[in-house]
């Protein structure tokens, strides 16, 4: 295999002998790990031969009205991995369409709030193929033309981690045009060994305290994925502890009060009987405890932040 060269601006992949071939084999794994409605498991071992369809454009959505499944992208927020939830085509080849969103970049929204990559523009999935555990990923020469070393390391970093989600994938190995290349590991070394998310743990963020509460999901994966896949009801507070006292508390018709602020991503909303015994009309309802906190709106509260 090729050695890995870092020289500023050119080359910071190695070297690649030209003529890699458009036409390749793709055995994207099923996103067995990946989140929500849309969550699939397809066989492991299916193969298509599909054609270089180019970089793509960073629309951030699933192209045509087809099934989509909820997949993790690995972007950059400053010099660290910033993970999104993405909806992509609900192929047999999953990987590859993950890793042709990934390589799209961010949206113009995620943009405006400071999200990005470090892969160079215009780079080309080649191929992908999956062989006991291991993804080789086949990647067009633009991506070895970066600025630093730094710069490359991340945009390894983003690709490992982005594969890396799938239970099919134990490790990721990396081609430019065809030809096999060692990278750099995320502790500086040149490598041709398989890599895993791990070994780039320093562009990692620092971890964040967990979520008060983000009813009716059990993490914020779930909660980002159930938005990808088009549920945006509990973004709103009043919306969410509506859902949870019918749904969960079994109040019919309840009396849902106004969002009231109580400090940087919490807050409260009343919930109150409409109906009395025998369905008498409440005169003037209000918000009963111990609902009145409404701990059920967290998810929606925390969806305000965004």
């Amino acid at each position: 295999m090729k050695r890995l060269a870092v020289v500023v601006v050119t080359a910071l992949l190695g070297a690649a002998c030209a003529g890699g071939s458009s036409t390749v084999t793709d055995a994207g794994p099923a996103p067995t790990r990946a989140t929500g409605p849309e969550a699939s498991s397809g066989a492991a071992g299916s193969s298509d031969s599909i054609t270089d369809p180019g970089s793509g454009s960073a629309s951030g959505s699933a192209s045509g009205s087809g099934p989509t499944t909820a997949v993790a992208l690995y972007l950059t927020q400053g010099d660290t991995l910033h993970r999104i939830v993405r909806s992509v085509p609900k192929v047999a080849g999953i990987g590859a369409a993950t890793l042709r969103a990934l390589l799209a970049g961010p949206t113009p929204e995620e943009a405006k709030s400071g999200v990005g990559t470090a892969v160079p523009s215009g780079t080309r999935l080649l191929g992908l193929t999956i062989e006991g555990g291991v993804a080789r990923v086949d990647l067009s020469r633009q991506f070895e033309v970066t600025a630093d070393e730094e710069g490359v390391t991340l945009s390894l970093a983003q690709v490992t981690c982005t594969l890396g989600q799938f239970d099919t994938v134990k490790g990721v190995r990396f081609a430019l045009d065809g030809k096999d290349v060692s990278v750099l590991s995320g502790d500086g070394t040149v490598t041709d060994r398989p890599l895993t998310c791990d070994r780039y743990g320093r562009f990692e963020p620092a971890p964040k305290s967990a979520d008060p509460g983000i009813w009716p999901y059990t993490s914020a994966e779930e909660s980002d994925a159930a938005v990808a896949g088009g549920n945006r009801t509990f973004l709103d507070p009043v919306a969410a502890a509506r859902e949870f006292a019918t749904r969960s508390l079994g109040m019919v018709d309840p009396v849902v009060f106004d969002f009231a602020e109580g400090g940087p991503g919490a807050g409260e909303v009343g919930i109150g009987f409409r109906y009395s015994e025998g369905r008498t009309p409440t005169p003037t309802p209000s918000p009963r405890p111990p609902w009145s906190s409404a701990n059920s709106a967290a998810g929606a509260i925390r969806g305000l932040g965004r």
